[in-house]
């Protein structure tokens, strides 16, 4: 980093160091592209449809001798098995029957392995079209696994000739023995991903995005990282890598089913009745409605409490299911300002909401049309934090060029953070705010503090807690380094009367308009803790908020030290363990398998394997920081207010987080790996700052191994997460 740090501009890279960084990118993509593509060739089970019904558990106990029949049943072309998923405590024969297209199947006699919960096949010879009903009977007491409550137009299992409030988990297989790879998959595939969306978006989408975008992008991101490298100018290479996280995030917002994503319903619902009525939700319970009416038609349409939260269960896939939906929208007129009611995220503040609206009045036609709009505006707030990551780290390490240029593309392509910038969520928009408040505290250091740069200090401490109130967690940070900005100011002579006179004026005026926004709105710009989200029947019923409540750590300092000593390690003698049960490492829930790739609402995951090698690749980075800070004392030590702000944001995000979710008493329950996001500038930053370590000729070709391998678990995440929701 010393050597590095200190190269003039201008001065190229040797072809030695273009040549191994292109080793690097050509090995990385060589391996892991053989590695993705033997996985996507590999043929498997695959299902014919579901009954959109996953499971949540056992649901409905079935004793010894009792009828039980699941209705309504659309049975596709290709199916040649029904399954179940059975929890029996003892080894139990199960007679079951098929009444499909008005005609019986004569019933048969299985027999599944005691325990549980494990599929029961049961063999489906009917006409693949017309309603089937299922019917079992156990010589023991079983439990089928499903979901609780029924939705608009389906049918109630009767169990011993009564309706039950329950849905069975039912799947559609072809016949036994018959297997398909993803690849032979992909048409099916594409046409189940284009229900439910806006009418431009056809099956030909998702081959787009996939085999020309996604390809695209990593051919633009690379071919920029290589210019870099070399030291050949690119303009506007902020911009550019903030339009490829943009587009990144926009390809996730047509990959993700309908409100498929951590907490979107909530959040479209505020979106919704800002823009329909421009106010906030009601902060409490209220007569008003959580959801309008048009939301609540669409939320049954998709049957999103069927598989929202969960791996087994699927979205709709057929024409038939949209016919559904749009007969009803038709012959209802669900309104769309008819709701404004209590909601989870209640408690936020109008302000990221409110910028959606534009998008929201501007698309016309359905409403999964006005969703993607505003998924796409939230996926510009994905690009802004990669852009604003290029310039933080061009100002901490101006020449040479390329560590600004890896640093924005880390940003852009962690599975993750593109997921989440592609749904309609507040997490994009407060990492971007934090992104942006980090590059103009760090600009102050390096540069000095100005008036322009205090007002533009102040106005974003102003929007950063309104966003989400997670944008408080960094302010320790950024004070530090605001005190940095000042002493290095007046170091240098400059005059400083009028800067400090100007950010003063700007931080009142963030303490006067948070407070003033705040009691106007009687909402609270301190963070929420949204509890887990159960679908459950037609509604979407939530668990209330609860305001951060620092005074439990003060009053517990032990107890909550305890708590975070116990997110990443065993308890150690004389602790109470305060983890989950079976949960060994929280940390490694929370903050790699939530924090790296986990879809859906933290449903969909890779195998264990694939977070343990991303663990190995963050150890080894850790281990890089600690080398390059030994081998570049000098260079630290000129850089030290903006290092230690990094690692205080780091620190503020995490602990702040940590503090928020405190409760004496209670174990340990893992975060969202999301929630650490407001840091993803400070991340980057570190995370090429720590390539260094292995010496300043492979630096480069060590952060482009880093980006090609990101780049890979990117394009292998949305093919992830298509296999797991349309195949």
């Amino acid at each position: 980093m010393g050597a590095a740090l200190t190269r003039r501009r201008g001065s190229a890279s040797g072809p030695a160091e273009l040549r191994r960084v292109w080793i690097a990118v050509i090995a990385v993509a060589v391996v892991l592209s053989a590695v993705l593509l033997v996985e996507l060739a590999r043929p498997r089970d695959f299902l014919t449809g579901t009954n959109n019904a996953g499971s949540a558990g056992p649901i409905v106990h079935v004793d010894a001798g009792q009828r039980l029949c699941v209705n309504g049943l659309e049975v596709p072309e290709g199916t040649g098995r029904l399954r179940l998923l059975v929890v029996a405590p003892a080894a139990t024969t199960v007679t079951t029957s098929v009444a499909a297209g008005g005609s019986a199947v004569r019933g048969q006699s299985i027999a599944p392995v005691a325990r549980g919960p494990l599929p029961l096949d049961v063999p489906f010879a009917g006409p693949p079209r017309g309603v089937t009903t299922l019917c079992l009977s156990p010589s023991g007491p079983i439990d089928l696994a499903g979901r609780s409550g029924l939705e608009s137009g389906q049918s109630a299992p009767l169990l011993g000739g009564r309706p039950i409030d329950a849905r069975i988990a039912v799947s559609y297989l072809p016949p036994a023995g018959e297997r398909r790879s993803l690849l032979a998959q992909m048409p099916d595939m594409f046409a189940r991903a284009a229900r439910f969306r806006p009418g431009v978006v056809g099956p030909w989408t998702y081959g787009f995005v996939l085999f020309v975008l996604a390809p695209a992008l990593f051919a633009a991101a690379l071919l920029l990282l290589v210019r870099a490298v070399a030291d050949r100018p690119v303009r506007r290479t902020a911009l550019a890598v903030g339009a490829i996280g943009f587009l990144a995030a926009a390809s996730w917002s047509l990959i993700v089913p309908v409100f498929d994503a951590p907490d979107e319903v909530e959040h479209m619902a505020y979106a919704q009745a800002v823009a329909e009525s421009g106010r906030a939700p009601d902060a409490g319970p209220s007569r008003r409605r959580p959801y309008s009416s048009e939301m609540q038609v669409a939320y049954e349409g998709a049957r999103v409490s069927g598989y929202y939260g969960q791996r087994l269960g699927r979205p709709p896939w057929t024409v038939q299911d949209e016919h559904r939906w749009a007969l009803r929208q038709a012959g209802e007129r669900p309104r769309p300002d008819d709701g404004g009611g209590w909601i989870t995220v209640a408690d936020y503040t109008p302000l990221y909401y409110a910028s959606l609206a534009p998008a929201y009045l501007a698309a016309d036609g359905s409403i999964w049309s006005r969703l993607t709009a505003m998924r796409l505006m939230t996926a510009l707030f994905g690009g802004l934090t990669a852009a604003c990551v290029v310039l933080l780290v061009r100002e901490l390490f101006p020449c040479p060029r390329w560590p600004a240029v890896a640093a924005g593309l880390f940003v852009a392509f962690e599975p993750m953070f593109a997921f989440i910038s592609g749904a309609v969520n507040n997490d994009a928009a407060v990492s971007a705010a934090a992104a942006l408040a980090l590059l103009l505290v760090v600009r102050a250091l390096r540069r000095g503090l100005t008036v322009r740069l205090a007002v533009a200090i102040g106005a974003t401490l102003v929007v950063l807690p309104l966003l989400k109130g997670s944008g408080l967690f960094l302010l320790p940070a950024l004070a530090v380094g605001l005190a940095g900005a000042v002493l290095r100011t007046r170091r240098r002579g400059d005059a400083v009367r009028r800067p400090l006179i100007a950010l003063g004026a700007a931080l009142a005026v963030t303490a006067a308009a948070t407070i003033a926004f705040s009691a106007a709105l009687d909402h609270s710009a301190n963070p929420t803790r949204p509890g887990w989200y159960a679908a459950t029947g037609s509604a979407y019923p939530t668990l209330p908020s609860a305001s951060v409540k620092p005074s439990g750590a003060l009053h517990h300092p032990v107890r909550f030290a305890e708590y975070v000593w116990q997110v990443f390690l065993p308890p150690a003698p004389g602790m109470a363990d305060l983890r989950p049960a079976g949960g060994r490492f929280p940390a490694f829930h929370a903050y790699v398998e939530r924090g790296w790739a986990a879809f859906g609402f933290v449903s969909i995951k890779f195998p264990t394997w694939v977070y343990a090698v991303i663990v190995l690749a963050m150890l080894v980075l850790v281990a890089l920081a600690v080398a390059a800070w030994g081998a570049n004392r000098r260079a630290v030590a000129r850089r030290r207010w903006e290092l230690a702000v990094l690692v205080l944001v780091v620190l503020g995000v995490f602990f702040g987080t940590e503090l928020a979710n405190f409760t004496p008493g209670d174990p340990v329950v893992p975060e969202f790996g999301r929630y650490l996001f407001p840091a993803a500038a400070a991340f980057a930053a570190l995370a090429v700052a720590a390539t260094f370590g292995a010496g300043r000729r492979r630096a480069p070709a060590l952060a482009a191994g880093l980006v090609t391998a990101l780049l890979v678990l990117f394009w292998a995440s949305e093919f992830l997460a298509m296999s797991a929701l349309y195949s």
